[in-house]
């Protein structure tokens, strides 16, 4: 019994549960790597004993505060029944009472979450508030006869115990828990709990230094669950035997497709793919040029199996080994680095990603030991949203001012001739491809055979004939053998060391006579695959799916086989687009929680089971290759995939759980991936969506599960598949359509006061708006009410996230479908200034959006319709007299384009400035001003036209350090524009929106140049962090300048300068006490001792503050 105990801790949540008395549990006991602490202790000090270097700890002290994340090793929750006073002997007994039933609700509440996957060990007690009477009530409810409560110090066998001994909940142990543990440990030495040192070694510009440097193992406590900061220790931890080089090299290639294993390239385990030495190189000029424009991340794009995954853990060993950057490596594709916006009640609340600010706090400790740039690594490589993940997060840490330079993975998506794009793939690939630079990993090897062949022999014992008889047979097969090998080499290696292959190369070619009938193919690479695979599934119905096969009749025998077969199958489904699929939603599927189907699958070759960030356990096979070659296997249909996908929408849980929520999640990201706007998929799976919607249907309307990320793929469904069948009566498709825009407004309004997360209540918005623009279009009637709506939800969209580009595709079609069909040509001009300001904002103040080719061509086409409003002029007084500023707007709009003035680019010529000055007059038309001063798109118009024609140089340009020519007279004028912008249109749910904080960031400036420094600074403080930026967030924009273009001179005295961060901060007076930041080398002098006094510092302003600086004029 305790030998199994013993296997369990290895892959089960573990809880401890003990009573007020914890001193007598020995340091191993508590110390041990627990998920969750259990007590009816009150002491403070209990928290100090059971803390240490690699866990912090969380007092829990009422069941409100216990929340699903219950089970975080790194995060230990001390779980106190009796909250935080310890009950008197003497106490009241309906205070008693009371005690009582809060202690066995929050105890019943751990096992709630531990029971379908988990132990709770006891050290045996019973005190006044909690006796075995209680402890039975708690954990009566877990599953029969899966002994999931180890009871020990047992020495009172009452009928309370003895009940949940008889039910199979729980084993009853007379020795101490104590003694378990010094038997426990001396029995196995892998779960020794090692006390290390408390510092690790990394390196840091020691390729100057010669020497490591020292980091705090507590320091890493919040990043140790998603990053592993690569260190000394880490790389040297293992020394292999020369005669163990086979066994360590085979352990090479299983474990390296979940997670890097370090010890293998030192030994020279991995094979240099020939694209790692341009992908070097692309990496070491990224490194190089950090804190510089333009410097895009970098993203190693293949399909899968052509071993990215080794390459990128190759490229950090190399780096890391030459001294000089400190190399974080995150292996978690789903880690969570967004910062959460919510919305409720109509009101915005902001909360930082634990694990962003956890990054961002290292990556700031690593910078402030002198850090001059931090490799990042993120093996990311997904089927969703991959690159779009990315690129925000090298943008957040950019903008926090952050040393850092990223190198990611993706799948590359094919690009058939015969397939026809929907609009948004475009989109997304137009947008986002552009941000990162590629090195693409190649499928097929060349030069790389011999290398490969070397390591073989050397590294594995192989004899050179059995190598190239191998190679041989897999190069009949395909060109992408190294992938097939790697996957499916230790399969071959079993084989061979237990004879079935005497010869390679002749019985190699002779496997398909061995192989059980039904499962053969004509992939050699397949059928050795799926020959290892019957027998784990022969395994797993053994295992203990029922006690006794062979007693069963034949129906539960074909239940069994059903239940096995979709068990696996679901896990391959998921596990081909690297989805893993939580324990507790596989084995409901299976059917059942025998602890010794749990044996089965952590011993299998095939099933991997892993921790999530917040340590909740997921299983899947070992990589997408195989799950692939599964299904082959089974000879599974996309509608057999699809049979899958509705099962398990059937069975999912919502949240509430441990581990449910990622129910949700994984059922959204599958559905999503096979779904109508993934180019890659969709037809392929085309003929199973109807199943997926009817489940997704049932889903709200039979067991009343309104998960929004789950409808919001449910729009999207019911719009793609039906409301654009063509094929289908439009009657049908318009009810269809109406039915998805009802089912939106109904989750908007269910969750509206609940909370939910910006992101998917915009994906939510945008997706219904779609529905109702292709309703528009179906209907073939003017709905000014509808577009009225469509246009506000979609800018508040966009107001809160700028990088949302499908609100922006959804926003333009719209408008311009609207104005094509609109007969009235007043309410057409009217649409035309919508538009033009839309395009407007995007091509100035998005640029991110803005330099991608759609929306360049989209933005083109707005602008040519000015051409078509040559009758503006004679409806101009009509809309000024009702209030409307459009024919202004156009007319304005129009003399700018026809003289090619561009908001971005320089006045070079009198055509160009005559243009300004003419559009200038008419705003400052007396008969025009009160109309145009409420309008937002002209107020934007307004500022830049001043700009441009007093400065000659655009509001932003290249580089930093802008140097400016206007008089005090422009700058008050560009204060008003700003003041008038913020009042009329930058209400408070408004300032996270991009245009409002440029316009505050030039209000900023404008009181800069006026002398009013500190109120300057206020304005600044006020812009909200804003990642979108990136790089550009912290870059010094403006100088201080007089209307001649010379930077204004100030005198500071220095303040503490910080040698390794090269930083300081220097005092001036006009600023009073708002210290102003500078950089060392832009003082322009070796004396930067504090104290001392300039009389020639420059300021420049970014959008977080003011910076210093000197001689800025002779900046090169």
């Amino acid at each position: 019994m305790l030998n199994e105990l013993f296997t369990r801790m290895q892959y089960e949540p573990g809880v401890l549960f003990f009573g007020n008395k914890y001193k007598r549990l020995s340091t191993s006991v508590l110390d041990y790597s627990w998920n969750s602490i259990v007590t009816t202790n009150c002491d403070m000090a209990l928290a100090a004993a059971i803390g240490n270097d690699r866990r912090s700890v969380r007092d829990i002290i009422s069941e409100n505060d216990m929340q699903a994340n219950l089970m975080d090793r790194k995060k230990l929750h001390i779980i106190r029944l009796f909250g935080e006073n310890y009950p008197n002997e003497n106490i009241d007994q309906l205070d008693a009472e009371d005690i009582t039933d809060q202690a066995v609700l929050m105890l019943a509440r751990v096992a709630e979450i531990i029971k379908r996957n988990g132990i709770i060990v006891i050290e045996d007690f019973e005190e006044t508030c909690f006796t075995h009477k209680e402890l039975r009530k708690a954990l009566k409810g877990l599953y029969s006869n899966q002994k999931q409560v180890y009871i020990f110090n047992c020495k009172k066998r009452d009928q309370y115990v003895t009940a949940l001994e008889s039910q199979g909940i729980a084993v009853l142990i007379e020795e101490s828990v104590n003694d378990f543990f010094e038997e426990f440990l001396s029995s196995d030495n892998s779960f020794e709990q090692q006390i290390s040192d408390k510092t690790i070694q990394i390196y840091i510009e020691a390729d100057k230094k010669l020497a490591p440097t020292c980091i705090e193992k507590r320091e890493l406590l919040e990043t140790d669950s998603f990053a592993t900061l690569i260190n000394v220790e880490l790389l040297n931890e293992i020394k292999i035997p020369q005669n163990m080089y086979s066994d360590y090299f085979y352990m090479f290639l299983k474990n390296s497709v979940r997670e890097p294993q370090w010890y293998g390239y030192s030994y020279g385990f991995n094979l240099h793919r020939n694209y790692e030495d341009r992908l070097y190189r692309k990496v070491k000029k990224g490194l190089e040029n950090v804190g510089k424009a333009n410097n895009k991340p970098l993203l190693v794009v293949g399909q899968t199996g052509t071993g990215k995954s080794i390459s990128l853990a190759a490229i950090a060993y190399k780096i890391f080994n030459e001294k000089k950057y400190p190399v974080i490596y995150i292996n978690d594709p789903d880690v969570n680095f967004y910062s959460s916006v919510e919305y409720k009640q109509k009101g915005i609340r902001r909360k930082g990603s634990l694990a962003f600010n956890a990054l961002d706090a290292l990556l700031e400790k690593l910078e402030n030991l002198g850090a001059k740039a931090t490799f990042l690594v993120w093996d990311t490589s997904s089927y969703s949203t991959g690159r779009e993940k990315c690129y925000r997060l090298y943008q957040a840490l950019l903008a926090r001012g952050r040393k850092v330079y990223l190198l990611s993975t993706a799948y590359e998506l094919s690009h058939n001739a015969n397939e026809t794009y929907a609009e948004g793939d475009y989109v997304e690939e137009s947008v986002m491809n552009k941000k990162f630079i590629e090195c693409q990993a190649t499928v097929e090897i060349s030069t790389e055979v011999e290398q490969l062949k070397e390591i073989l022999c050397k590294k594995c014992n192989m004899s050179e004939q059995n190598v190239n008889s191998i190679i041989d047979y897999y190069t009949q097969n395909s060109t992408n053998y190294l992938s097939m090998f790697y996957q499916v080499f230790e399969i071959l290696r079993g084989d061979l060391s237990k004879g079935v292959f005497k010869e390679a190369n002749a019985n190699l070619r002779d496997l398909d006579k061995i192989l059980e009938e039904g499962i053969r193919l004509t992939s050699s690479v397949n059928n050795v695959f799926a020959l290892a695979l019957k027998k784990i599934e022969n395994d797993l119905v053994s295992a203990g799916i029922v006690d006794k096969l062979e007693d069963t009749d034949k129906e539960e025998k074909r239940k069994i086989e059903v239940a096995k077969d979709d068990f696996i199958k679901c896990i391959a489904v998921c596990s081909q687009f690297k989805l893993k699929m939580p324990y507790d939603f596989a084995l409901r599927i299976l059917g059942t929680y025998n602890e010794q189907i749990i044996r089965t699958l952590t011993q299998s070759t095939f099933f991997v089971i892993s921790q999530d960030y917040h340590e909740n356990y997921e299983i899947s096979l070992r990589t997408p290759l195989e799950a692939s070659m599964y299904i082959s296997a089974k000879s599974m249909t996309p509608h057999d995939e699809i049979d899958c996908i509705v099962k398990m929408l059937k069975l999912m849980n919502p949240s509430g759980g441990y581990g449910q929520q990622q129910e949700v999640r994984l059922c959204e990201k599958i559905i999503r991936i096979i779904g109508p706007n993934n180019a890659e998929n969709r037809n392929r799976y085309k003929c199973g969506y109807a199943e997926v919607i009817d489940a997704l249907k049932e889903l709200r309307e039979e067991r009343s599960i309104w998960e929004p990320i789950l409808i919001s793929q449910e729009i999207t469904y019911l719009r793609e598949y039906y409301g654009r069948d063509e094929d289908l009566e439009v009657s049908v498709r318009t009810d269809t359509l109406k039915n998805a825009v009802d089912i939106a407004d109904d989750v908007l309004s269910k969750i509206e006061y609940s909370g939910i997360s910006m992101g998917t209540r915009n994906a939510i918005i945008v997706e219904s708006a779609n529905s109702k623009l292709l309703l528009y279009q179906l209907k073939e009637t003017n709905d000014t009410l509808l577009f009225k709506e469509l246009r506000r939800d979609l800018r508040n969209v966009i107001r809160y996230d700028s990088l949302d580009y499908h609100a922006y595709v959804t926003l333009l079609k719209g408008s311009i479908i609207e104005y094509r069909n609109e007969g009235d040509t007043i309410r057409r001009l009217e649409l035309l200034e919508s538009m033009c300001s839309v395009a407007d904002e995007i091509m100035f103040e998005n640029p991110d959006v803005a330099n991608s080719e759609y929306f360049r061509r989209q933005v083109t086409e707005i602008y040519s319709l000015l051409d078509d409003s040559s009758t503006v002029k004679t409806y101009i007084e009509e809309l000024v007299s009702n209030g409307s500023s459009a024919g202004l707007y156009v007319m304005t709009r129009k003399i700018l384009l026809e003289n090619k003035v561009d908001f971005k680019k320089p006045v070079r010529n009198n055509v160009q400035q005559e243009a300004c000055k003419k559009v200038y007059s008419i705003f400052n038309d007396d008969k025009y001003k009160t109309v145009l001063s409420e309008s937002e798109p002209c107020q934007y118009m307004l500022l830049n036209v001043v700009w441009l024609m007093n400065n000659k140089e655009p509001i932003y340009l290249d580089g930093e350090c802008w140097i400016t020519r206007m008089s005090e007279e422009i700058w008050r004028e560009l204060l008003g524009i700003c003041n008038n912008y913020i009042m009329r249109f930058c209400n408070d749910a408004e300032d996270i929106h991009q245009l409002a904080k440029n316009i505050r960031y030039i209000k900023a400036l404008c009181l800069g140049q006026l002398g009013q420094y500190s109120e300057s600074i206020s304005v600044l403080k006020s812009i909200e962090e804003d990642s979108a930026l990136g790089i550009r967030r912290v870059f010094t924009k403006h100088m201080l300048c007089d209307e001649n273009g010379v930077p204004r001179k100030f005198t500071g005295r220095l303040g503490k300068y910080d040698e390794v961060s090269r930083s300081g901060y220097i005092y001036i007076e006009e600023f009073g006490k708002n210290p102003i930041y500078y950089h060392g080398p832009h003082m322009k002098s070796s004396n930067l001792e504090e104290g001392t006094v300039f009389n020639d510092v420059e300021v420049g302003y970014s959008n977080i503050a003011p910076k210093a600086f000197r001689e800025i004029e002779k900046k090169e």
